[in-house]
């Protein structure tokens, strides 16, 4: 889940996200989402990758990702996140 929390805005904005620097991710889901002035709000992040990322036989793998949460009238309002992505070891992928 990721947390989208835009405060100080004086009207209701859509917010879209993308992936920041790092080719290996795409989003495979995300409902935009409206928001009013100092509102919060959960929303479902699915990140995918076609690339097998893993560094470990015997432990899952630890990936940081750089997020971006914009708002689609207005340019200036967006925020960045880094998240943590947890890459599964090499014998759980099928």
């Amino acid at each position: 889940m990721f947390l989208l929390y835009i405060i100080q805005v004086k009207k209701r904005y859509t917010f879209d996200i993308k992936v920041i620097d790092n080719e290996n991710f795409s989003v495979r889901r995300f409902k935009e989402t409206k928001l009013n002035p100092k509102q919060r709000t959960k929303t479902v992040l699915i990140l995918q990758t076609n690339k097998r990322l893993f560094l470990s036989d015997s432990k899952n793998t630890a990936l940081k990702i750089k997020i971006k949460a914009f708002a689609k009238e207005d340019s200036k309002i967006s925020i960045e996140k880094e998240v943590s992505f947890i890459y599964p070891r090499n014998d759980l992928i099928k």
